[in-house]
């Protein structure tokens, strides 16, 4: 689905991937119309439903952009894909930063000495959220050999 001409109401993810809008018409701006999303910077777009009333509908997402929530009328709309967050890392006083996007899904940063292993282990620096930028950061000493960090998902009760 092409991009309309007209967008009535929107929402952008933290890293402008992600797009969530009540889409309208030039031609017919007071018309019904419908709210769709886009997971590749409005490259194309996909038709979550259409709500029953000319003026009422809402948008929300989690911060990452996974979650994305749309009120029209009675009805709900939702579209959810699961995360693939992008863990940053950049020196910082001889430290390093990393950082990633406040996620929907609950990772836990975890380090090891080599790629091809089972044996990673939860960093135990607690992440620190940043608002106005919406990332959770830790400052780690730099590593003295070769360390190797991720952002492992976990379920809800906790468990790998």
């Amino acid at each position: 689905m092409q991009k309309p001409a007209m967008v009535e109401r929107d929402w952008t993810s933290n890293d402008l991937s992600r797009v969530l809008a009540q889409l309208g018409e030039v031609l017919a701006p007071l018309a019904v119309s419908p709210i769709c999303v886009s997971t590749n910077s409005e490259g194309t777009w996909i038709e979550m439903g259409t709500p029953d009333y000319e003026d009422s509908a809402s948008v929300a997402s989690s911060a990452d952009g996974t979650i994305l929530l749309a009120s029209g009328g009675p009805g709900v709309y939702t579209f959810q894909t699961t995360p693939t967050p992008q863990l940053n890392i950049t020196p910082s006083s001889g430290d390093l930063l990393l950082s990633w996007i406040v996620p929907s899904t609950n990772f836990v940063l975890e380090q090891d000495s080599h790629l091809n292993t089972t044996n990673w282990t939860p960093v135990t620096n607690v992440p620190v959220l940043i608002l106005t930028n919406l990332e959770d950061q830790v400052i780690l000493a730099s590593p003295t050999g070769n360390t190797f960090y991720r952002l492992q998902a976990q379920n809800p009760e906790g468990d790998q």
